[in-house]
């Protein structure tokens, strides 16, 4: 048993030198990485200032460009403007560019070079020739009468009401409450907008109508026929009118207030169906109330705004 302890003791007593040496051996190591690792973060740091102290003291590298190019880029030299309400001089005004202050105490840095001459773009230091000038005034057209297409053909614009005078009520929606046919929604007078195409005689000098007369180079009033129609889906008619139209021009130009009197004929008018009357009861028995479309006529008042 003896023999047994002294060869642990002496076990330990040759492992202790190595335990301490890879000890320390470890410790060096980290010291190493600890070392190498800051001297890579010091130079980064060392990078970065001198990229800032680079940054401070340039003067970057400008293309100038002057306005009156930037303008003529932007607005065509022939542009046209046409106004939604009634006519105004319409200028391009360019402010100046404010001259660039000196920095406080000489710190900082430098302001840019000098712009070259307005008319001249400089690049990489050759010279271009300038753009074609912009006018200060935009050339402005007068607005013109609203129109519209149906079918290929150009119509103008107007507003239009119809009195329907069939001989039955065109109706929207009828209900039935208990057993009689009561009629919730009547249409017979409707205001809609339509397109119209019209043609004016203009009566002779002699002839005045409401203090206006036709002396001179243009004509301030005519009559003549017109037609109008409401377009519905897929190129079909739902409506169609004629009658006579009086114009009346307002100074000049083609616009003008032009009033028409005349028909209006509904092909398919939304009445209630045979045997079915409004205020009274349905007949065999019947729970639901019918509806048929029919031709039907009315009047019509037509106003549009070109002569």
């Amino acid at each position: 048993m003896k023999s047994i302890y002294a060869v642990c003791a002496m076990a330990s007593t040759l492992a202790t030198p190595h335990l301490a040496e890879a000890q320390r051996s470890s410790d060096t190591l980290a010291q190493e990485w600890r070392d190498a690792k800051r001297r890579e973060l010091l130079d980064q740091r060392a990078g970065v200032d001198k990229q800032l102290a680079s940054l401070d003291g340039a003067t970057p590298n400008l293309i100038a460009i002057p306005v009156t190019a930037t303008v003529a880029a932007v607005v065509p030299a022939l542009a046209v403007y046409r106004p939604i309400q009634s006519p105004a001089t319409l200028a391009v005004v360019v402010p100046a560019v404010p001259p660039i202050p000196a920095p406080a105490g000489g710190v900082g840095p430098s302001p840019p070079p000098a712009l070259p001459a307005v008319g001249a773009v400089g690049v990489a230091g050759a010279v271009v020739p300038p753009a074609p000038a912009v006018p200060a005034l935009l050339a402005i057209i007068p607005p013109s009468a609203p129109r519209g297409t149906f079918g290929g053909i150009d119509f103008g614009i107007g507003i239009s009401f119809t009195l329907d005078v069939g001989t039955s009520d065109r109706i929207s929606d009828a209900s039935l409450v208990n057993g009689i046919v009561r009629v919730n929604d009547e249409d017979n007078g409707r205001a809609r907008i339509m397109l119209e195409s019209h043609y004016l005689f203009t009566p002779p000098s002699n002839v005045d109508f409401l203090g206006l007369d036709n002396s001179g180079t243009e004509k301030e009033w005519g009559f003549g026929p017109f037609i109008a129609l409401q377009p519905g889906t897929e190129d079909v008619i739902e409506a169609i009118g004629m009658g006579l139209m009086f114009g009346f021009r307002r100074g000049k130009g083609d616009e003008s207030f032009n009033l028409g009197f005349g028909v209006v004929i509904d092909p398919n008018t939304r009445i209630l169906g045979e045997g079915v009357a409004a205020n009274q009861p349905l007949t065999n028995g019947e729970t639901e109330v019918r509806y048929r479309e029919e031709l039907q006529t009315g009047l019509l008042i037509l106003s549009s705004f070109s002569f």
